[in-house]
């Protein structure tokens, strides 16, 4: 995992002044997914609409697709491929509780690292000299 950020009601924005939440990163990250828990109260506080970007050094990307309709408290979201940057933003629109007083609140967000590719993991391990053999 590159970075967690867990907090109570620590990343809340107002959707109508600033939509966005920037966590910015170390340095120059390899990022292949982020893990996001909407809400910090109630159970049914979620993200409905948002997007996942990253910045590309001179603007923002999609790192997936725009999240439209979400009815998840928690949300994975795995990148078609890695993608290096220094910031990931969350570019919220909508909130279940945003009707109410127009915040939108996120309890954490995981950012992890690429995920390597099953041939590249027991390609290592084999070159580490651990064999595997099914159980006869």
């Amino acid at each position: 995992m590159v970075d967690e950020r867990t907090t109570n009601q620590a990343y809340t924005t107002n959707l109508a002044a600033n939509p966005d939440v920037v966590f910015t990163l170390a340095g120059l990250t390899e990022v292949g997914a982020v893990m996001i828990h909407g809400g910090s109260g109630a159970q049914s506080e979620r993200l409905i609409d948002f997007e996942v970007e990253y910045w590309t050094g001179s603007a923002r990307a999609d790192l997936v697709a725009p999240i439209v309709g979400n009815t998840q408290k928690t949300t994975y979201h795995l990148a078609s491929y890695p993608v290096f940057t220094t910031q990931i933003r969350l570019h919220i629109t909508q909130a279940d509780n945003s009707v109410n007083d127009n915040f939108a609140r996120i309890a954490e967000a995981f950012i992890f690292q690429a995920i390597p590719e099953p041939g590249a993991f027991m390609g290592a391990l084999a070159l580490g000299g651990l064999v595997l053999r099914r159980k006869q």
